[in-house]
């Protein structure tokens, strides 16, 4: 059954475990060799994408506009999207980035530019690529731009937050936005599944009768609305009777202290 948040927690429980080891060594690394490292991960994370890119003539290709059918080989795309290893070289590009602002000394110079420049930036490469100036796939997109540029973003913004020096930290600690960043993962969770249910034409069909509504040629149906308030929806209760519930949270401490013994 395709099913992409299961395809990634997959990928990303792999991830957890390299993890583990690859820490050991972060921990060892002065500043200048951690950016040598990052990098090196960079680079060996773009690798496959450009093979992909350059195999099937996809360099241009805007691949969440494709379906199965019209895409040149869709197996492979979501091999890579969904790659452990790939899940594991982007963790630990995230830890290189936690264990740079883990050195800083609170010399001045370390403060090399404020967060909403480079936030402005990856807004402006959506705008970019959904009016068609930029085109590049989402592969070498999320490679060459956005996991460096969020790095980035979040080592500047974590250092203002340190300082108390800027806006955007205390927008982002609003409490609305608060509860939104807590829900996101019910939201990711949620947001495949409801979409099947309501536009997938093999379980609509099932279901409803009829696919609830169809991308519409001058802008979103108005039923798109009505897709998210679901997902939200749903997101909130899931979050508040399933995450939040102590039975649950106490079955996932056991269950997690049981595996760190099974394996030592």
């Amino acid at each position: 059954v395709w099913n992409a948040p299961t395809w990634f927690l997959s990928a990303f429980a792999f991830a957890l475990f390299g993890l583990c080891y690859a820490l050991r060594v972060l921990a060892t690394l002065k500043k200048a060799e951690l950016r040598k490292a990052m990098v090196f991960l960079t680079l060996v994370a773009l690798v496959p994408r450009l093979s992909y890119s350059y195999d099937l003539k996809a360099w241009e290709i805007f691949e969440g506009t494709l379906s199965a059918k019209t895409h040149p080989n869709y197996a492979l795309f979501n091999a890579l999207r969904f790659s452990p290893f790939a899940a594991l070289l982007e963790v630990v590009m995230g830890a290189v980035a936690c264990r740079l602002v883990m050195l800083d000394s609170g010399k001045p110079g370390e403060n090399t530019g404020g967060s909403i420049p480079i936030l402005l930036t990856l807004l402006s490469i959506i705008g970019l690529r959904a009016v068609g100036i930029i085109e590049l796939n989402d592969m070498l997109v999320r490679s060459l731009a956005f996991i460096p540029l969020w790095c980035i973003f979040l080592m500047r913004i974590h250092r203002e937050t340190v300082a108390k020096s800027a806006m955007l930290p205390r927008l982002l600690c609003s409490p609305r936005l608060l509860y939104m960043g807590g829900i996101s993962f019910p939201i990711f969770i949620v947001h495949g599944p409801i979409g099947q249910l309501m536009y997938k034409k093999a379980v609509a069909m099932k279901v409803w009768g009829k696919v609830l509504a169809n991308p519409q040629p001058n802008g979103v149906d108005w039923f798109f609305g009505v897709y998210w308030l679901a997902v939200i929806l749903a997101a909130v209760c899931l979050d508040k009777f399933f995450l939040q519930s102590n039975k649950v949270k106490e079955f996932s401490k056991n269950t997690g202290a049981a595996i760190c013994r099974a394996i030592g």
